[in-house]
């Protein structure tokens, strides 16, 4: 898209500016933006704990 400001907590917006490439489904059109879609925490792929047996 353009230089659009952001400050939102959204998959899209990196260091203050809009990042979406096009426009396609809209998410939530309740909210000032349309695209907003929030950014999830990363997984961890080894999140529980591993214990050794003695």
């Amino acid at each position: 898209m353009g230089m659009i400001q952001c400050t939102d907590n959204c998959k899209y917006q990196s260091d203050g500016y809009c990042n979406l490439e096009k426009c396609g489904k809209i998410n939530s059109p309740l909210n000032d933006c349309p695209y907003f879609t929030e950014k999830t925490k990363p997984h961890r792929k080894n999140s529980k704990l591993k214990t050794r047996n003695n």
